[in-house]
């Protein structure tokens, strides 16, 4: 969990944000924004949800 939230380059695909902390992480699940998202695609796409702490 390190980061902006934004996608890091490093990353292999891009989809994996990287968040400064736990709580920022969790917030991030539960916001509007994301939950909207999980509705708008529905059944439509398998998702895995991980929450992997960082080490610096």
């Amino acid at each position: 969990m390190r980061g902006s939230g934004a996608s890091k380059p490093g990353s292999a695909d891009g989809r994996h944000p990287e968040f400064d902390t736990y709580e920022q992480t969790v917030a991030a699940h539960e916001s509007a924004a994301y939950q909207g998202a999980l509705v708008a695609l529905s059944d439509g796409v398998e998702r895995d949800f991980r929450i992997i702490e960082g080490v610096d």
